[in-house]
């Protein structure tokens, strides 16, 4: 995990000991949209999976203040962010595949919208329930721990744009304007 500035980058690994379905399998076979055990680190460009690590599955890149590009071995997708009140973002997730060279790979292609699509859909779920949560009162703070370090990270580049100061800091009310 890498803290660029405003943005950051980190690597995201999978199951390569994963038994998949005969579909999944078949799919897996002729396209590239999962974690593989023939996969060879030597065809991937310079910055991509920098550990090199057979167990890679993507490259998240963040870039500040709303968009997210995730790298692997045969696609990309991207995460755009883009708030319309304090309570509601317009989230779009779109995945790009190479043109498919034969109808096995247009196969795995399709498989592969069909796993991007749920996995978007169960993260979707999560954070709007976790939006009800924070929106109906119940809870007074919301605790970002260690796995979430990219989305402190964010929370910190917000509030040094928005209140010139990162969201961790320490101040009094005299340090904001009033009284000590």
């Amino acid at each position: 995990m890498e803290l660029l500035g405003e943005h950051a980058r980190t690597s995201l690994f999978g199951n390569a000991a994963l038994k998949p379905t005969p579909v999944a399998g078949a799919a897996f076979m002729r396209g590239s949209f999962a974690v593989r055990k023939d996969f060879s680190v030597d065809q991937l460009p310079p910055g991509v999976n920098p550990s090199r690590s057979t167990a890679w599955a993507f490259d998240l890149n963040i870039v500040f203040p709303a968009l997210i590009l995730a790298v692997s071995e045969g696609s990309y997708f991207t995460h755009q962010f883009w708030p319309v009140a304090v309570d509601r973002t317009i989230w779009t997730a779109t995945q790009y595949f190479p043109r498919a060279r034969t109808p096995g790979q247009r196969f795995s292609q399709e498989y592969g919208h069909v796993i991007f699509r749920d996995v978007v859909l169960e993260d979707g779920r999560i954070l709007e329930e976790t939006q009800s949560v924070i929106g109906s009162g119940a809870k007074s703070t919301f605790m970002l721990h260690d796995e979430e370090l990219l989305v402190r990270h964010s929370q910190d580049a917000i509030m040094r744009r928005t209140h010139g100061h990162g969201a961790h800091a320490k101040t009094s009310r005299n340090e904001q304007g009033g009284a000590a």
